[in-house]
């Protein structure tokens, strides 16, 4: 029996993740080399579970590579319950709350403060008009969600805002007051889209939302791909292995190296009475399960990366990535990179591009540790502290810490300090790679690491 527990405020959130035109890299501006040159301002109104989900979003996917470090992101969060409503989630991921932009100043911002008090219009919103692009408003109560909408619509619209980079987005509850909502929406959108109902019924409760597996089977690819970069310490096989494994339902034994993937080969062997899984591995089965989907799920954030920055990058920069061979079963890929990870810094070099196209390589690298981190601090991972014994650093699910939650430099360090791997960077470039093999025409190919 496959059981599936339907959250509709999770679902809701997942529809805007999984579009393109309502992730925060569309509210930026990406140059020649990937880097976001204007800051992510956000504001969510109702810190109920959609709203806490749009949090958790809009922390990691506008996780996005600046000029130092990641690029400004600044959450502003109101509901008139916040003392009552904040704790879970600040408790569940606190380095969510304690980040700090380079300038010092909070990424996320909380305020017990009713959405109706001259408080909120006068002292909050008129000072974060300037840069505001992103509201999500999740009251609890559809009229006077839309209501929200149009007001902070015609203040921004009075304060001068550039409207060209701003979404509202209204959170749907009840189907039968969808057609008023449309027509105020229509009303508003008239010469371009500034609101959007999300959450609609039609939208989530749907096969792809709900049943299909296309995003497990898209997180597959990123899986294997990372098993290739370091055979000998692979100890989980497949994705259906490891699954098995911690869940204390088999045991595995390396019996060699798959041909296609150049990932190892296990032979499973279950147990006649399957074993009490322990917390610490249904952690890390969820944590690595989430990052599969995940990179799957950024894949559009990338690609829209690559497209500002380097319109022609799938003529101009994939030959120089990787070397496409057709053997008449298939089109096996071969990675072009150099791994330099006895130099300093250490490096992933593409010995083909010009200089700006390694760049954007290397900041499409930073951008995919960027998100990594972000990820893991919404599921509650802290960084591991200093004094860790080299031979135990990696990831403590128990104490829920991990030695790579540091910076872009930081890594360097981690990776001398280790012996199962001799850059940690090439993980980060990996993916990367990954996503631009899988766009390849438009059509999926098998990837083997070389």
């Amino acid at each position: 029996i496959n059981v599936r527990i339907v959250d509709s405020s999770h679902l809701s959130i997942e529809c805007l993740k999984q579009d393109i035109r309502y992730q925060p890299v569309n509210y930026v501006a990406i140059d020649r080399v990937g880097v976001a040159n204007s800051s992510f301002t956000s504001l969510i109104v109702g810190f109920g579970s959609t709203g806490k989900d749009a949090l958790r979003f809009l922390y990691e996917f506008g996780a996005l590579v600046g000029k130092t470090g990641r690029s400004p992101f600044y959450c502003y969060v109101v509901d008139k319950n916040m003392s009552t409503v904040k704790g879970a989630m600040m408790n569940a991921s606190p380095r969510v709350f304690d980040s700090c932009n380079s300038t010092g100043d909070k990424m996320v911002s909380l305020y017990k403060m009713d959405y109706n008090s001259e408080e909120f219009y006068n002292n909050l919103l008129k000072n974060i008009a300037p840069t505001l692009n992103y509201v999500v408003i999740a009251t609890g109560n559809d009229e006077e969600g839309m209501t929200l909408a149009v007001r902070i619509l015609n203040f921004l619209k009075r304060a001068g805002h550039d409207m060209n980079r701003l979404r509202i987005f209204v959170r749907s509850y009840k189907t039968d007051v969808l057609p008023h909502l449309h027509k105020i929406r229509d009303h508003y959108n008239e010469d371009r889209e500034h609101i959007v109902i999300f959450g609609r019924q039609d939208d989530i409760f749907t096969y792809d939302m709900i049943i299909s597996n296309a995003l497990e089977e898209r997180g597959k690819e990123y899986y294997d791909a990372y098993r290739a970069l370091n055979p000998d310490f692979d100890e989980d096989g497949t994705w259906t292995q490891r699954r098995h494994k911690l869940k204390g339902l088999s045991r595995l034994e390396k019996i060699g190296i798959e041909s296609q993937t150049g990932a190892p080969k296990f032979k499973e062997t279950f147990f006649d009475r399957p074993k009490c899984a322990t917390i610490d591995n249904l952690q890390k089965l969820r944590r690595k399960e989430t990052q599969d989907k995940y990179n799957a799920l950024h894949e559009s954030t990338k690609l829209f990366v690559l497209d500002k920055a380097c319109p022609s990058w799938r003529t101009a920069m994939l030959p120089h990535v990787f070397e496409f061979i057709d053997t008449g079963n298939g089109v096996i890929i071969k990675r072009k990179r150099k791994n330099n990870y006895e130099a300093n810094p250490k490096t992933v070099v593409y010995e083909e591009m010009t200089a700006e196209q390694q760049q954007l390589m290397d900041n499409m690298a930073r951008l995919e540790h960027l998100r990594w981190v972000a990820s893991h601090e919404v599921l509650g991972y802290r960084p591991m502290s200093d004094n860790v014994p080299d031979d135990q650093r990696g990831c403590n699910e128990t104490l829920m810490q991990h030695n790579c939650l540091v910076s872009w430099e930081d890594l360097d360090r981690e990776s001398d300090r280790i012996s199962y791997v001799n850059n940690y960077k090439i993980f980060d470039y990996s993916v990367v790679e990954t996503t631009m093999s899988t766009y390849r025409g438009n059509e999926r190919k098998n990837l083997i690491a070389k």
